[in-house]
């Protein structure tokens, strides 16, 4: 972001190298990405358009359009200011939240009317957007365009169709009655071990505790092992 003192659109001159340093490290001008043709630097008879800023090309599909506007009455430079959104709100993490809730789209939900709300939303939230270049040639085009679909279609659907919560189901990695055995070894060893520690159980309490296991034991493996008696 700055003053890269050059001209995409006027220059003639070799492309100074920090251009292709940028480019080869997936940069790409956001004024060119929304091919924005304004001026953004401007002196008595001269202008250009010298003043950028460069987004990765993963970030730059969520950014919204540039606006330039001149900074008379702010900071009175001769470069005008470049504004631009960076829509952030994306969840990055390396671990899945098993306790958030899912929202789900109830679509059975939906009738003639409010589907065709939903298509006139739709319709809407597109003729608000200037899509500049159906054109579509390389990757970078398509994923701005597929961006500018999507949400289109996403504020749509949040409007006008029904949606409910759900808790994730808990998916074991081995099968049911492999983890309810694994479970019941887990509390064999944990009764030997409370048996080798004494000779026998000091209290009712430690007796009840170590019945509690066995009877946890019985009804997940199916076998029956005696509880111990006072």
């Amino acid at each position: 972001m700055g003053d890269f003192n050059f001209d995409h659109n006027k220059s003639s001159k070799k492309k100074p190298t920090i251009f292709n340093i940028m480019s080869q490290h997936n940069l790409t001008s956001t004024l060119q990405y929304y091919h924005i043709q304004d001026y953004t630097w401007s002196r008595q008879n001269s202008h250009s358009q010298i003043d950028d800023m460069w987004f990765s090309n993963t970030l730059i599909n969520n950014t919204s359009k540039p606006q330039i506007t001149s900074a008379n009455g702010i900071t009175d430079s001769d470069h005008k200011i470049i504004h631009i959104t960076w829509h952030n709100n994306i969840f990055i993490s390396n671990r899945r939240n098993k306790n958030k809730k899912r929202t789900i789209f109830k679509y059975e939900d939906m009738n003639t009317d409010t589907w065709t709300d939903f298509t006139n939303e739709v319709d809407k939230n597109l003729d608000l957007i200037e899509i500049s270049n159906l054109n579509i040639e390389n990757t970078q085009e398509l994923n701005k365009q597929w961006h500018i679909f999507y949400n289109a279609i996403r504020k749509a659907s949040t409007k006008h169709i029904p949606t409910t919560k759900i808790q994730p189901k808990t998916y074991h990695s081995f099968s049911t009655k492999a983890t309810k055995l694994h479970q019941s070894l887990k509390r064999i060893n944990k009764i030997i071990r409370a048996l080798n520690q004494t000779t026998e159980p000091s209290n009712n309490g430690d007796i009840q505790k170590i019945n509690n296991d066995i009877e946890y034991i019985n009804k997940n493996t199916e076998h029956t092992i005696n509880f111990l008696v006072v």
